[in-house]
């Protein structure tokens, strides 16, 4: 699995990539520098911004094999879902984000079960299939989560203190988990709490055999039981089967594809096998925490796959002797007392050895799958735009949010050089400012602080031209040599600040007197420009919007569908599911007013009639955080529904009023030319009596 750059990354690109400085912005394109130290990291694809980075499996010799499932997560076997690493999705933040989804999705699919059966069978108790029984367990189904051998899956067979990086993911009713590097031991620990916070039913050493029936009536065959349930969701991972080197001798008892214990080896000659970062990470950890003399082989020339920590610290390891590298070199075969090796352009060579550590990476478990009837593709170069992670984990963390911050500090930077400058132009002429118009003529400060006095004509030449800097905005939006520059949201502001600004200093350059009719007007049409700035603003904040763009009509019926289909989960812990549908066929299809003043007119009777219906449905809820659930769930409904109503409406709007406002700031412009002309015509120039 690895990533291509397509035609549109950007700066949110560059700003992403956790590897370092192996990207740059050519133009307003992110291209890569140092293509040798990508190493495909999944963030990436997660934070841009424009799907520019596309996931490829395999390469055109090298096929990948993954299991066919749909968009749901569903293999071709019905009632058979697949999630985490098994599907691809190695990060453990996508393999949180999958099993939580999955678990939303079939409580939405409201099924009977006798006794004894279960809703939901969940096979492997690493990172997705814990959060698919946290899930469950939220939802109120009946579940059980299995594992052959214990809590964390893959996490659990890592060598001591490895560390693992977590991005962040929001669990409901636990909060965020992740966002650092931890150990495989902080992170055990974390799946333990997780565990006993959600009270999960988790049995392990249970090794699921196969899997019998269909859709609805799964019977699942394992090593000590048979159980009974409607789905199954297999979360198994990829390295249950550990990848083989297919050589000779690679039978033999001195040959491991894990590394548990480093101490183990202690006094002997050990051998670790590959590039990337847990054949890295073993022989280091090999090579600082046991007497073992350590070797490693790899077929390339330098350890490339891996993080630049875990280069920097097998090249200080391997300058200091405590690991001999045996680069551009493939194993030939093996045997008890040694290993035969490959040099490139070279003939066998022979080294003593006693221990062989492979870690290569792990195969498919084509075998359990094929068992159970889920079919298998082979993957040559095929590309997925981003990383398909489901809805409830985006805009989580991503790069837009990232900015939305750094906007925030902006604009409260901003604000404080405002301040700053409106509180010395006070404390230059307050006396003179706040004395009467007919009494400031004989004002010491008259002469510097008139409009037309040294002062004031300089700050009305710099209110001037910062006023002009209004236009860097619109000129943002279709200049091409600025789209690189910065995000517009960013611009936008940069923007609203010189907007508030500008009529300010204004105000101190016309020393806030109202005896010129055209610099009263050209004052006058600068408020008014700023107002309607800004009342367009709040109402693009009244839209509908996702990842920075606005919803049509179509995407907004779209949303309230899948909106109104997953609330419909909440009938099945309701005593009365004909109040309850009632309720949701009001909010999601209640009212017909499409004209926008009418839609805002009544939005507080909607929203009075919603919150009393709300309030009567509480009744049929035992459980007061399904109740919760039901309200939020209906809420949003109902906000979604009201901007369907007054869509059509809002865009016409906005699009009158934007010709409204770019008129009225052409107009300002030539009110501006024709003050400053007149001004000029009359002989009005600084310090002139």
């Amino acid at each position: 699995m690895r990533y291509a750059i397509g035609l549109n990354s950007s700066r949110s690109c560059v700003q992403a990539c956790p590897v370092g400085e192996i990207l740059a912005l050519t133009g307003d394109r992110a291209k890569l520098i140092e293509p040798s130290r990508c190493i495909g990291h999944g963030r990436c694809a997660i934070d841009c911004p424009v799907g520019a980075i596309k996931l490829v499996y395999g390469t055109l010799e090298r096929g990948v094999e993954l299991p066919s499932t749909d968009e749901y997560l569903e293999s071709n076997r019905r009632g058979v879902y697949l999630i985490g690493e098994v599907t691809g999705q190695g990060l453990i933040r996508n393999c949180f984000v999958q099993g939580l989804e999955i678990a939303d999705n079939l409580s939405v699919q409201n099924t009977t079960r006798a006794d004894k059966k279960l809703d939901v069978l969940i096979i492997g108790s690493g990172p997705a299939g814990l959060a698919c029984a946290i899930g469950c367990s939220q939802r109120g189904l009946a579940y059980l989560l299995i594992d052959q051998q214990t809590l964390g899956g893959t996490i659990a067979q890592y060598p001591r203190n490895k560390i693992v990086m977590v991005d962040s993911v929001d669990i409901p009713g636990y909060g965020r988990l992740g966002d650092c590097e931890q150990s495989k031991e902080q992170l055990l620990a974390t799946f333990r709490t997780l565990v006993d916070n959600f009270d999960i039913t988790l049995h392990e050493g249970v090794k699921a055999l196969d899997v019998l029936g269909s859709d609805g009536d799964f019977e699942i065959v394992t090593n000590g039981a048979t159980y009974y349930a409607s789905k199954v969701v297999l979360a198994i991972g990829r390295r249950g089967e550990p990848r083989k080197l297919h050589v000779p001798g690679e039978e033999l008892t001195n040959v491991a594809y894990q590394l548990r214990e480093p101490e183990m080896f202690n006094d002997q000659a050990i051998l670790v096998v590959g590039g990337g970062d847990s054949a890295v990470e073993a022989a280091c950890l090999l090579a600082t925490e046991s007497t073992a003399k350590v070797s490693i082989c790899y077929r390339k020339t330098e350890f490339l796959g891996c993080r630049p920590e875990n280069q920097h610290r097998i090249g200080a390891l391997i300058i200091s002797g405590k690991i001999t590298a045996r680069m551009q070199t493939t194993v030939e075969s093996i045997s008890l007392t040694s290993v035969t090796l490959l040099p490139a352009n070279q003939g066998p060579h022979v080294v003593e050895n006693d221990f062989v550590l492979v870690c290569i990476g792990g195969e498919l478990p084509t075998a359990f799958l094929t068992t159970v009837g889920v079919g298998v593709d082979t993957l040559h170069e095929e590309q997925i735009s981003g990383v398909n992670r489901p809805a409830r984990g985006r805009r989580k963390f991503s790069s837009e949010q990232t900015q939305g911050r750094k906007n925030k500090w902006l604009a409260a930077f901003l604000g404080g050089i405002g301040v700053s400058v409106v509180a010395a132009l006070v404390m230059i002429g307050e006396e003179y400012y706040f004395t009467a118009e007919t009494f400031r003529e004989h004002h010491p400060l008259h002469r510097w602080l008139r409009p037309a006095g040294i002062w004031g004509h300089q700050v009305g030449i710099g209110a001037t031209f910062f006023m002009m800097l209004n236009f860097l905005y619109p000129l943002r939006k279709r200049w091409a040599r600025l789209k690189g520059t910065a995000p517009i949201q960013t611009w936008l502001v940069m923007h609203i600040f010189v907007g508030l600004m500008s009529p300010i200093l204004i105000g101190f350059h016309a020393a806030f007197m109202h005896n010129n009719d055209l610099a009263s007007a050209t004052w006058t049409a600068l408020g008014v420009v700023v107002a309607t700035g800004l009342f367009g603003r709040y109402l693009y904040g009244l839209g509908p919007t996702a990842d920075g763009h606005v919803l049509s009509a179509k995407e907004l019926q779209h949303t309230l569908r899948s909106y109104e289909t997953r609330t419909l989960r909440h009938l099945q812990h309701a005593s009365s599911k004909k109040d309850i549908c009632d309720i949701i066929e009001q909010a999601a299809h209640g009212g017909t007013r499409t004209n926008l003043l009418l839609a805002f007119l009544h939005l507080p009777v909607d929203l009075g009639t919603r919150h009393v219906a709300i309030r009567r449905a509480r009744r049929h809820f035992v459980d007061h955080r399904q109740y919760e659930d039901f309200r939020r769930a209906i809420q949003e409904i109902g906000a979604l529904r009201t901007q369907l109503r007054a869509h059509a409406g809002l865009r016409r709007f906005f699009g009158i009023w934007r010709t409204f406002h770019a008129s009225l700031a052409v107009f300002l412009v030539l009110l501006v030319a024709l003050h400053t002309a007149v001004m000029l015509l009359l002989g009005f120039w600084p310090g002139d009596g």
